[in-house]
């Protein structure tokens, strides 16, 4: 597995990934895949170098995770979200 800043070609996997990740029954799409895209667009909240994947053995993006500025929630900012729904979970 190789981390690595998310480029623009990344972001349709990017999407599936936090899509599938945090899909709950009966949505259609979770407001964390919006939000992202939302983030994306701001120069204030939005930190390039702090958007990251995990690349599979094929190179295919397996998960995802993103530092923003969170100026208009003061009590979040420096927490950190991910998403990553491949994961091995032990009993």
């Amino acid at each position: 597995m190789l981390i690595r800043r998310e480029t623009p070609a990344d972001v349709p996997a990017v999407r599936a990934v936090t899509a599938a990740a945090l899909a709950r029954a009966g949505a259609s799409l979770p407001v964390e895949v919006t939000l992202l895209d939302a983030l994306r667009g701001t120069r204030d909240a939005w930190l390039p170098a702090l958007s990251l994947v995990a690349a599979g053995e094929q190179g295919q993006v397996v998960g995802h995770v993103v530092r923003t500025l969170t100026a208009h929630r003061p009590e979040l900012r420096g927490t950190f979200a991910y998403a990553e729904p491949f994961r091995a979970v032990s009993a």
